[in-house]
């Protein structure tokens, strides 16, 4: 079930109800029912291959803790279940379609089982002495299927803490998941349309058109994984659960370092601290950082996708990254001497255009079908522009009218207010909470109809799913 189908909407404050309803230990059980029940609902393989991964490293995590002092033996445990998992993952990116099992979202949970038992090795964390919460932590119907890659002291601490009733933290969660399925259903699936032509006309298609898609499908994924996290995060804070944020208006960012700091979090930080840090980061000399940077950059192009586009990608963004580390001091120093008060805002907004044109560029690849495809509209792109054929019959290649476009710019409009908003430290959630009743209920009203009027719901109605939960 996905978190912007109607299914879910209607369930889930139903879920609510129920759990607030209940005290104690019953509302983890039932939370534990309630996200396998949801698993379950794509294919019920998918959850036992789940709770397998769950159980095999809870079991793993307990012997770890338990002969802590046989760090042989516990160094082996760790290996087995790491191989295991890594296995299975190169299988699937591997193996020919169909000839095996992939389970959606089993890239975000085995990666946070491979983090659980390795803090657990590393004596970061405690073992986790419940089943039932171990399991609840890997299968949280908020997060399986996408992230945000959960840590251990983080989300199973708060498991065992107890839940309040909150209106006003629920109510600010649930303004989390409205603005979350705008994002989603009313710009990120409308922009696809844009970009499937586009794509699909990779070598008939003026460059100009070309162009607009590659852009179109930059916002589409932001707009998609955003709508992703907001109703994730909303969904757990209505149920008393603070999950870290995944997504911090990466489209801001004034480098690709700053970039990932920004997109996907929680995936940042785990390559980071379980693959970059162990290969030895930046310490052991210039050589070293450039081939470390290089292998977590390639093996997270073959944690998203299968074939060489996803390799391409993340080789892109690891030759960003080197270029960025090891020009750093120079740019400072010469950049510096350029930037006065107004002078470093301009170059900020430089930057931040720059930054945006190379993730924009290796998106090409992640979206492309095959390496082919893509520089074959690279090539059109800069070869094949026919800028003043696109603007007098572009608008009609993608087979919309100027009021739908116009309508889909007016829901970018409102997307980059808010992200502006919030990096300024203004959180709409929290402004609009503290408005007078009348205000807000108003305002509620006004978001139903729009959602009904601009066509987000209708009768058939069939949610489409987030892109990255295919990854």
């Amino acid at each position: 079930m996905a978190l912007n189908s109607l299914a879910y909407l209607i369930l889930f404050p139903i879920i609510l109800i129920l759990y607030y309803r209940l005290s104690g230990r019953l509302r983890i059980v039932f939370l534990t029912i309630i996200s396998l029940a949801f698993y379950s609902l794509w294919d019920i393989r998918y959850t036992c291959i789940l709770l397998l991964i769950s159980i095999a490293t809870w079991f793993s995590g307990r012997f770890i803790s338990e002969k802590k002092e046989n760090l042989a033996l516990c160094k082996v445990i760790l290996w087995l279940n790491i191989a295991a998992i890594v296995g299975f993952l190169l299988s699937i990116r591997f193996l020919p379609k169909g000839s095996i099992i992939v389970p959606i979202g089993i890239s975000f949970y085995s990666l946070q089982a491979i983090g659980y038992i390795s803090d657990i090795y590393l004596r970061r964390s405690p073992s986790e002495k419940s089943l039932i919460n171990y399991i609840f932590f890997n299968s949280f119907f908020a997060t399986v299927t996408s992230g945000p890659i959960q840590r251990t002291g983080c989300f199973l601490k708060q498991i065992g803490e107890k839940k309040e009733f909150d209106y006003d933290r629920i109510r600010r969660g649930l303004y989390m998941i409205a603005y979350g399925l705008f994002a989603k259903d009313f710009v990120a699936d409308r922009l696809e349309f844009i970009v499937d032509k586009a794509y699909a006309g990779y070598d008939t298609e003026t460059g100009f058109i070309l162009l607009i898609g590659v852009v179109a499908y930059a916002f589409q994924l932001y707009c998609d994984f955003m709508g992703y996290s907001y109703i994730a995060l909303g969904s757990a804070l209505a149920l008393g659960f603070e999950l870290p944020d995944n997504f911090r208006q990466p489209y801001f960012s004034t480098s690709v370092k700053e970039f990932w700091g920004r997109w996907h979090i929680s995936l940042s930080e785990w390559l980071r601290d379980y693959l970059y840090y162990p290969l030895g980061g930046s310490r052991k000399g210039s050589l070293r950082t450039i081939l470390n940077i290089c292998v977590v950059f390639i093996l997270s192009g073959i944690w998203h996708g299968k074939g060489l586009t996803f390799i391409i990608w993340g080789s892109l963004h690891g030759l960003y990254m080197i270029i960025e580390v090891f020009s750093l001091k120079k740019r400072d120093v010469f950049f510096g001497r350029l930037s006065d008060k107004s002078g470093g805002k301009v170059l900020k907004i430089l930057f931040g255009i720059i930054t945006f044109i190379l993730v924009d560029f290796a998106w090409l690849f992640f979206r492309a079908e095959s390496a082919s495809q893509a520089f074959v509209m690279v090539k059109r792109i800069f070869t094949e522009t026919n800028l003043i054929y696109s603007l007098r019959n572009g608008l009609y290649t993608f087979g919309r009218s100027r009021k739908e476009l116009l309508f889909w710019l007016c829901g970018l409009m409102i997307v980059f207010v808010v992200d502006v908003l919030h990096e300024k430290n203004i959180r709409v959630a929290e402004s609009l909470g503290k408005k007078a009743s009348a205000l807000r209920w108003s305002l509620y009203f006004m978001f139903i109809a729009f959602m009904m009027g601009t066509g987000m719901y209708y009768y058939g109605y069939s949610a489409s799913t987030f892109i990255y939960s295919g990854f």
